[in-house]
Protein backbone atom coordinates (compact mmCIF):
# COMPACT_ATOMS: atom_id res chain seq x y z
CA UNK A 1 0.00 0.00 0.00
CA UNK A 2 3.20 2.15 1.16
CA UNK A 3 4.61 1.77 -2.49
CA UNK A 4 1.44 1.75 -4.41
CA UNK A 5 0.56 5.66 -2.67
CA UNK A 6 4.12 7.00 -3.21
CA UNK A 7 3.58 5.73 -7.34
CA UNK A 8 0.40 7.79 -7.40
CA UNK A 9 2.57 10.50 -5.68
CA UNK A 10 5.61 10.61 -7.87
CA UNK A 11 4.49 9.28 -10.96
CA UNK A 12 7.71 8.49 -13.19
CA UNK A 13 10.34 8.94 -10.82
CA UNK A 14 13.14 6.80 -11.40
CA UNK A 15 14.27 7.09 -8.21
CA UNK A 16 11.60 5.81 -6.10
CA UNK A 17 11.34 3.05 -8.63
CA UNK A 18 14.77 2.45 -7.88
CA UNK A 19 14.27 2.25 -3.73
CA UNK A 20 11.26 -0.23 -4.82
CA UNK A 21 13.83 -2.65 -5.02
CA UNK A 22 16.04 -1.45 -1.98
CA UNK A 23 13.12 -1.13 -0.24
CA UNK A 24 11.67 -4.72 -1.10
CA UNK A 25 14.87 -6.89 -2.09
CA UNK A 26 17.77 -5.65 0.14
CA UNK A 27 15.45 -4.52 3.05
CA UNK A 28 17.12 -1.39 3.62
CA UNK A 29 15.26 0.43 6.26
CA UNK A 30 16.43 4.19 4.88
CA UNK A 31 14.80 3.14 1.65
CA UNK A 32 11.39 2.21 3.36
CA UNK A 33 11.28 5.26 5.27
CA UNK A 34 10.63 7.04 2.18
CA UNK A 35 7.48 4.91 1.46
CA UNK A 36 6.96 4.64 5.25
CA UNK A 37 7.17 8.59 5.25
CA UNK A 38 9.00 8.70 8.49
CA UNK A 39 12.76 9.57 9.66
CA UNK A 40 15.76 9.32 7.63
CA UNK A 41 15.14 9.17 3.91
CA UNK A 42 17.35 7.97 1.32
CA UNK A 43 18.34 9.59 -1.71
CA UNK A 44 20.93 7.69 -4.06
CA UNK A 45 22.71 9.97 -6.79
CA UNK A 46 25.39 8.58 -8.11
CA UNK A 47 26.46 5.31 -10.72
CA UNK A 48 30.05 6.48 -10.36
CA UNK A 49 32.68 6.43 -7.68
CA UNK A 50 35.92 7.67 -7.12
CA UNK A 51 37.20 4.97 -4.55
CA UNK A 52 37.25 1.54 -4.74
CA UNK A 53 36.70 0.20 -1.47
CA UNK A 54 38.09 -3.15 -0.20
CA UNK A 55 34.65 -3.85 1.23
CA UNK A 56 31.84 -1.95 -1.03
CA UNK A 57 28.73 -3.68 -0.75
CA UNK A 58 27.72 -2.27 -4.58
CA UNK A 59 30.55 -3.19 -6.89
CA UNK A 60 32.86 -5.93 -6.42
CA UNK A 61 35.36 -7.81 -8.78
CA UNK A 62 36.30 -11.24 -9.14
CA UNK A 63 34.09 -14.24 -8.78
CA UNK A 64 32.07 -13.18 -5.77
CA UNK A 65 28.72 -11.09 -6.42
CA UNK A 66 27.98 -8.29 -5.06
CA UNK A 67 25.12 -8.18 -2.37
CA UNK A 68 23.29 -4.74 -4.15
CA UNK A 69 22.79 -4.21 -7.41
CA UNK A 70 24.64 -0.17 -7.99
CA UNK A 71 22.02 3.08 -9.44
CA UNK A 72 22.52 2.33 -13.14
CA UNK A 73 21.60 5.95 -14.32
CA UNK A 74 22.11 9.53 -12.81
CA UNK A 75 19.13 10.94 -11.40
CA UNK A 76 18.30 14.78 -12.24
CA UNK A 77 18.41 17.79 -9.79
CA UNK A 78 14.40 18.08 -10.42
CA UNK A 79 14.23 13.52 -9.49
CA UNK A 80 16.24 14.58 -7.09
CA UNK A 81 14.99 17.44 -5.28
CA UNK A 82 11.22 16.16 -5.64
CA UNK A 83 11.81 12.83 -3.99
CA UNK A 84 13.17 14.90 -1.14
CA UNK A 85 10.63 17.24 -1.40
CA UNK A 86 7.90 14.33 -0.74
CA UNK A 87 9.26 12.95 1.68
CA UNK A 88 10.18 15.96 4.19
CA UNK A 89 6.59 17.13 3.63
CA UNK A 90 5.34 14.71 5.84
CA UNK A 91 6.56 16.67 8.85
CA UNK A 92 8.76 16.61 11.12
CA UNK A 93 11.33 14.59 12.19
CA UNK A 94 12.00 13.50 7.92
CA UNK A 95 15.15 14.25 7.21
CA UNK A 96 16.91 13.16 3.75
CA UNK A 97 20.10 11.99 3.10
CA UNK A 98 22.45 11.51 0.02
CA UNK A 99 25.05 8.48 -0.22
CA UNK A 100 23.16 4.61 0.23
CA UNK A 101 24.51 1.49 -0.17
CA UNK A 102 23.25 1.21 -3.40
CA UNK A 103 25.67 3.88 -5.49
CA UNK A 104 28.78 5.35 -5.53
CA UNK A 105 30.20 8.45 -4.44
CA UNK A 106 27.28 11.47 -3.86
CA UNK A 107 30.07 14.09 -4.08
CA UNK A 108 31.20 12.94 -8.02
CA UNK A 109 27.24 14.44 -8.76
CA UNK A 110 28.55 18.07 -8.18
CA UNK A 111 26.08 20.29 -10.05
CA UNK A 112 23.14 18.12 -9.99
CA UNK A 113 23.55 17.70 -6.10
CA UNK A 114 24.40 21.47 -5.69
CA UNK A 115 20.90 22.42 -7.56
CA UNK A 116 18.93 19.75 -6.32
CA UNK A 117 19.76 20.63 -2.50
CA UNK A 118 19.00 24.33 -3.05
CA UNK A 119 15.56 23.41 -4.31
CA UNK A 120 15.27 20.98 -1.21
CA UNK A 121 16.19 23.78 0.52
CA UNK A 122 13.50 26.30 -0.72
CA UNK A 123 11.11 23.74 -0.24
CA UNK A 124 12.03 22.56 3.11
CA UNK A 125 13.55 26.07 5.14
CA UNK A 126 14.36 23.55 8.71
CA UNK A 127 15.04 20.38 7.27
CA UNK A 128 18.37 18.46 8.00
CA UNK A 129 19.63 17.76 4.29
CA UNK A 130 22.44 14.91 4.94
CA UNK A 131 25.07 13.80 2.98
CA UNK A 132 27.25 10.13 3.79
CA UNK A 133 30.35 10.54 1.81
CA UNK A 134 33.78 9.03 2.03
CA UNK A 135 35.08 13.42 2.30
CA UNK A 136 36.93 12.90 -1.09
CA UNK A 137 35.51 16.47 -2.88
CA UNK A 138 36.14 19.41 -0.36
CA UNK A 139 35.35 21.58 -2.77
CA UNK A 140 31.93 20.09 -3.98
CA UNK A 141 30.91 19.96 -0.01
CA UNK A 142 31.47 23.28 0.44
CA UNK A 143 29.05 24.32 -2.32
CA UNK A 144 26.91 21.75 -1.02
CA UNK A 145 26.82 23.51 2.10
CA UNK A 146 26.12 26.83 0.42
CA UNK A 147 23.40 25.67 -1.15
CA UNK A 148 22.03 24.13 2.24
CA UNK A 149 23.20 21.44 3.02
CA UNK A 150 24.08 20.81 6.73
CA UNK A 151 25.26 17.39 8.32
CA UNK A 152 27.44 15.12 6.83
CA UNK A 153 28.74 11.60 7.70
CA UNK A 154 32.41 10.78 6.44
CA UNK A 155 33.58 7.05 5.98
CA UNK A 156 36.87 6.20 8.37
CA UNK A 157 38.28 2.90 7.95
CA UNK A 158 42.18 3.91 8.95
CA UNK A 159 43.15 7.44 9.56
CA UNK A 160 46.52 6.06 8.77
CA UNK A 161 47.52 7.08 5.27
CA UNK A 162 49.13 3.27 4.24
CA UNK A 163 45.62 1.86 5.61
CA UNK A 164 43.99 4.29 4.28
CA UNK A 165 44.88 3.82 0.45
CA UNK A 166 45.22 0.27 0.53
CA UNK A 167 41.23 0.00 1.76
CA UNK A 168 40.08 2.79 0.10
CA UNK A 169 42.22 2.75 -2.95
CA UNK A 170 41.37 6.33 -3.73
CA UNK A 171 41.33 8.55 -7.39
CA UNK A 172 42.35 12.00 -6.70
CA UNK A 173 42.01 12.31 -3.27
CA UNK A 174 43.84 11.34 0.53
CA UNK A 175 43.50 12.20 3.83
CA UNK A 176 43.79 15.91 3.79
CA UNK A 177 40.94 15.92 1.60
CA UNK A 178 38.63 14.25 4.22
CA UNK A 179 40.01 16.13 6.78
CA UNK A 180 39.09 19.71 4.82
CA UNK A 181 35.18 18.11 4.45
CA UNK A 182 34.76 17.71 8.11
CA UNK A 183 36.16 21.06 8.59
CA UNK A 184 33.71 22.83 5.55
CA UNK A 185 30.50 21.43 7.58
CA UNK A 186 32.15 22.19 11.32
CA UNK A 187 33.21 25.83 10.15
CA UNK A 188 29.90 26.21 8.83
CA UNK A 189 27.73 24.71 12.24
CA UNK A 190 26.84 21.74 10.57
CA UNK A 191 26.39 18.41 12.10
CA UNK A 192 30.14 16.04 11.45
CA UNK A 193 29.83 12.38 12.30
CA UNK A 194 32.23 9.24 11.11
CA UNK A 195 31.02 6.56 9.82
CA UNK A 196 33.54 4.10 11.91
CA UNK A 197 34.04 0.75 9.68
CA UNK A 198 35.75 -1.17 12.83
CA UNK A 199 37.86 -4.15 12.70
CA UNK A 200 39.19 -5.64 15.30
CA UNK A 201 43.73 -4.70 15.19
CA UNK A 202 43.21 -1.55 13.48
CA UNK A 203 40.48 0.31 15.28
CA UNK A 204 42.00 -0.30 18.49
CA UNK A 205 45.63 -0.19 17.76
CA UNK A 206 47.05 3.06 19.77
CA UNK A 207 48.38 4.49 16.76
CA UNK A 208 44.81 4.55 14.94
CA UNK A 209 43.06 5.68 18.29
CA UNK A 210 45.44 8.42 18.61
CA UNK A 211 44.38 9.39 15.00
CA UNK A 212 41.02 8.71 15.85
CA UNK A 213 40.86 10.90 18.83
CA UNK A 214 42.94 13.92 17.62
CA UNK A 215 40.34 13.83 14.37
CA UNK A 216 37.25 13.99 16.39
CA UNK A 217 38.61 16.86 18.83
CA UNK A 218 40.40 19.40 15.60
CA UNK A 219 37.21 19.01 14.22
CA UNK A 220 34.52 19.03 16.50
CA UNK A 221 32.91 15.01 15.28
CA UNK A 222 29.66 15.59 17.06
CA UNK A 223 28.93 11.63 17.02
CA UNK A 224 30.96 8.16 15.72
CA UNK A 225 28.57 5.62 14.26
CA UNK A 226 30.52 2.25 15.02
CA UNK A 227 29.81 0.09 12.07
CA UNK A 228 31.44 -3.94 12.12
CA UNK A 229 33.08 -4.44 8.95
CA UNK A 230 31.47 -7.40 7.18
CA UNK A 231 33.99 -9.02 5.51
CA UNK A 232 36.35 -11.98 5.82
CA UNK A 233 39.13 -11.47 8.21
CA UNK A 234 42.10 -12.98 7.02
CA UNK A 235 41.36 -11.98 3.83
CA UNK A 236 41.38 -8.46 4.59
CA UNK A 237 44.31 -8.78 6.89
CA UNK A 238 46.42 -10.04 3.29
CA UNK A 239 45.22 -7.19 1.74
CA UNK A 240 46.10 -3.96 4.19
CA UNK A 241 49.18 -2.99 6.02
CA UNK A 242 49.11 -4.68 9.74
CA UNK A 243 49.11 -2.56 12.27
CA UNK A 244 50.76 -3.15 15.88
CA UNK A 245 48.64 -5.36 18.13
CA UNK A 246 45.06 -3.84 19.59
CA UNK A 247 44.36 -3.46 22.92
CA UNK A 248 40.92 -5.08 22.25
CA UNK A 249 37.68 -3.25 21.15
CA UNK A 250 36.28 -2.69 24.71
CA UNK A 251 39.32 -0.68 25.85
CA UNK A 252 39.10 1.37 22.36
CA UNK A 253 35.45 2.04 23.14
CA UNK A 254 36.50 3.07 26.83
CA UNK A 255 39.45 5.38 25.63
CA UNK A 256 37.24 6.95 23.01
CA UNK A 257 34.56 8.58 25.50
CA UNK A 258 37.12 8.54 28.14
CA UNK A 259 39.32 11.25 25.66
CA UNK A 260 36.30 12.54 23.84
CA UNK A 261 33.55 13.57 26.46
CA UNK A 262 31.59 15.17 24.88
CA UNK A 263 31.39 12.69 21.77
CA UNK A 264 27.84 10.74 20.86
CA UNK A 265 28.56 7.09 19.89
CA UNK A 266 25.66 5.49 17.89
CA UNK A 267 25.18 3.47 15.07
CA UNK A 268 22.40 5.70 12.74
CA UNK A 269 22.46 9.26 11.65
CA UNK A 270 19.85 11.44 13.78
CA UNK A 271 18.55 14.75 12.25
CA UNK A 272 20.59 17.71 13.03
CA UNK A 273 18.68 19.68 16.06
CA UNK A 274 17.54 16.12 17.70
CA UNK A 275 21.39 15.18 17.83
CA UNK A 276 21.76 18.55 20.06
CA UNK A 277 19.22 17.07 22.33
CA UNK A 278 20.74 14.17 22.99
CA UNK A 279 18.89 11.73 25.30
CA UNK A 280 21.57 10.57 28.27
CA UNK A 281 22.06 6.77 26.85
CA UNK A 282 23.52 8.44 23.59
CA UNK A 283 26.53 10.19 25.27
CA UNK A 284 29.65 9.09 26.00
CA UNK A 285 29.41 10.54 29.41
Amino acid sequence: AAIRAARRALPGNRLLQQLETCATDYRCLTAQNVFLRRGEGAIPVSPACNAACLGCISEQWGDVDSPQTRLDFAPTAAEIAELAAWHLSAGDPNFVSYGQGCEGEPLTRGAALVDATRRIRAAAPMATIHVNTNGSRPDVLQRLVDAGLNSVRISVFSLEDSRFRAYYRPVGYGLDQVAECAGVVAAAGGQVTINLLTFPGVSDAPQEIDALVGFILRHGVHQVQLRSLNVDPQWLLDRIPQPTRGIGMRKFVRQLTERCPDLQLGNFTRPWPAIQRQPAWASSK
